[in-house]
């Protein structure tokens, strides 16, 4: 089993969340630039919130949703982004075009399983297996973690699990799937976009980690 699993907590809207995350052991704060969603960030405050990874020694992620590419020059033009997480129906081409006109960036590509684009092919640098949504993500429901971990086997690249998951399952998850990492946003909030320090605090508790 992976012994050190990261920990990405998505849908961050606050610096103070942010800070907590950080504070309590997140390796990845993840921001939403997807328009329709109930977690979507601004600039200004994005930028704060990666100025608290970056202090914290951690890395930032935005999260975009077939987005167009002047829409990802213009977010990272203004916010400093460590990764990429296309969270659409982006094709192995767009994904392959992301990664050549942005280098300096890894690339997390959400999959859904039992989808044709399961089986795809993408040069991203990471999967995220995440539960299929109307609202792309953030529906709080949790995919089969049996055939989640049946992906994570059959592929060499590495995986982050999401869907469903809080403190109250993030261990039976991770020794059922085994994944890279884990993505959590809904399983750790009050409501959408407003982070729970009580629920933060479970999980780490949960994972074993501490302040930094």
């Amino acid at each position: 089993m992976n012994s050190r699993i990261l920990v990405k907590i998505c849908g961050i809207t606050r610096t103070e969340d942010a800070e907590s995350a950080s504070e309590l052991g997140a390796d990845i704060l993840g921001m939403i630039f997807y328009p329709a969603s109930k977690r979507l960030v601004s600039l200004p405050d994005a930028l704060e919130i990666a100025e608290v990874a970056r202090t914290h020694k951690i890395k930032s992620a935005g999260v975009f949703v077939n987005p167009s590419f002047s829409l990802l020059e213009e977010t990272l033009q203004f916010v400093p982004l460590d990764l990429i997480q296309l969270h659409g129906n982006e094709s192995p081409e767009f994904v392959e075009e992301v990664k050549r006109k942005f280098p300096e960036q890894k690339i997390i590509k959400a999959l859904r399983l039992k989808t044709s684009e399961s089986s795809l092919e993408f040069t991203s640098d990471f999967h995220l297996l995440d539960h299929p949504s109307a609202e792309w993500g953030g529906s709080g429901k949790a995919i089969s973690w049996d055939e989640a971990s049946v992906f994570v086997r059959a592929h060499e690249k590495p995986v982050f699990l999401a869907g469903g998951l809080g403190p109250e399952n993030i261990l039976s998850a991770i020794h059922t799937v085994n994944p890279y990492g884990v993505d959590l946003s809904s399983g750790v909030e009050s409501s959408p976009g407003i982070k729970s320090v009580e629920k933060l605090n479970q999980l780490f508790f949960q994972l074993g980690r501490g302040s930094r």
